[in-house]
Formats: structure tokens, sequence, C-alpha cells
């Protein structure tokens, strides 16, 4: 009897770990795949040799989900804000910001700058956050509202089920539209060289202002009920960040390897 309450009560912790993860990984583990598969397939084989000597037999897909993956684990909690920058609540009084995507990607870069310098276990560190949180920044919801955390605390309607507008463009607008490597690659091809540079800018505060520039739209939910015209207006605009993620991620790789 004392164990099978301790199964029940270890699998209700489990399956609420899962439903509390949900909630706040960017683009899921289907976003992330896409972006740094696709990224990697672009590269020039002599960066591509040297991140994949030092990911060390990780495959890309896991190293592109390792950040996720170690939130619960104690040495990384301090990563545990690094994974979006907030709009400010302006009805609060401004304290000392805590570490946000924005600071670990520049310090991130600024590490690699001088990786001579550096172990190879804190190169492959590097290399595992960058993978992630260029995935992460291209998500708007990831540079989003402090008043709702970033669209988790913003209800809505998804198929006749409840959900919040953060899981919503994490995973399930990614599922209802099909998107996947081919749609994302085809993206990219239709590219003109113009956008294909506006495309690959390595700039931070740029990125932030891209995602933050699409939140207006996406607060615009009619009686909170996601319908179809939402969920069509969405494609473009997913389509658009995850090509611009993997083009960035690409050539960040291409820069420091």
């Amino acid at each position: 009897m004392k164990n099978q309450f301790l199964t029940t009560l270890y699998f209700l912790i489990f399956i609420g770990f899962l439903l509390q993860a949900q909630e706040v990984f960017a683009w899921g583990r289907k976003g992330h795949h896409i972006i740094v598969e696709l990224a990697f397939s672009r590269m020039n084989q002599s960066s591509k040799e040297k991140v994949m000597k030092y990911l060390e037999g990780m495959t890309i897909q896991s190293a592109s989900t390792w950040m996720d993956d170690v939130r619960n684990v104690p040495i990384y909690k301090y990563l545990e804000t690094a994974h979006y920058i907030n709009i400010p609540d302006p009805n609060k009084v401004p304290s000392a910001a805590p570490n946000d995507v924005k600071r670990e990607l520049n310090k991130t870069l600024g590490d690699l700058k001088n990786q001579k310098q550096l172990s190879d276990s804190l190169i492959r560190f590097s290399i595992l956050k960058l993978i992630h949180l260029i995935g992460d920044i291209h998500q708007p919801l990831h540079a989003g509202y402090e008043t709702d955390r970033g669209g988790n605390d913003a209800f809505v309607m998804f198929e006749d089920k409840k959900s919040n507008l953060h899981r919503l463009w994490d995973t399930q607008l990614i599922d209802k539209l099909g998107i996947d490597n081919d749609l994302i690659e085809n993206h990219i091809a239709g590219l003109s060289n113009r956008d294909r540079r506006d495309y690959s800018v390595i700039d931070i505060d740029q990125w932030i202002g891209e995602s933050q520039s699409f939140l207006g739209q996406l607060y615009v939910i009619e009686n909170k009920v996601v319908n179809d015209q939402y969920i069509l207006n969405a494609k473009p605009i997913i389509e658009s960040r995850l090509a611009r993620a993997v083009l960035r991620l690409q050539r960040v790789f291409e820069m420091y390897f």
C-alpha cells in the first residue's frame, strides 16, 4: 500500500512538472529542433565539425533543449531567468534586474571572443547556451510583459480547451499549423538578398525589438477564443521568427568557430 502511494505521488509530481514546464519553454522541443537542424544543415563544414567536437557526442537536438532540461538542477538555478527579457511593469517600483536573455547572450558572445582562454567545458557550455537562447529570444513572448509573465497569465481558449498565450505560441500553433523543417527552409529559400542580410544580422537589441513588435498583434484575441483567422495570421510570424533564428544561429557559429 505504501509503495503504491509513493508511486502515485511521484507520478503526480512528474505530471505537475511537465505541465509547469510546458508553460515556460520557448518554442517547445519541435521549434528548437527545427532551428538547430536547419542552422547546422547550412553551416560550413569546418564550423560544424568544431562545434560537434565540443558537444562530445551530444546530438544537436539534445543540445537545443539542454537549458530547459536542466532548469531544476540547483547549480544552473541562476540561469532560470536567462530565457527571456521582460517589459517592466509600470506599476511596480523598478528593482535590480535579474539575469535575462540579453545579458546572458552578451556574456556568452563576449566569452567566445576570448575562447582561447576558455577550457573545453566552458566552450561547450557557451555552445549549449547559444543554441537555446538564440531560439528563445525569437519567440515574441520571451520578450513580453512582466505584468502577465510573458503571456503565461493571459488565459485563452484553444480548440475548446483552456490554455494561455505563452503555451499557444510555444507549441500549440506550431503543431496546429504543421510547421516543420521544409516549411522554414522554403521560407528562407524565397528570401531576397536584402531580406537574407536582415535575417542574418547579429544584433541582440534588434532581435528583442523585432519580437516585441509583434506583441500588439498577439494579444488581439476576440473574447479570448483563438479562432481560425488568428491561427492563419500567426503562420507568417512563426515562419519569420524561426527562419531568422536559423540564419542567426548559423552566422554566430560561423563567426566564432
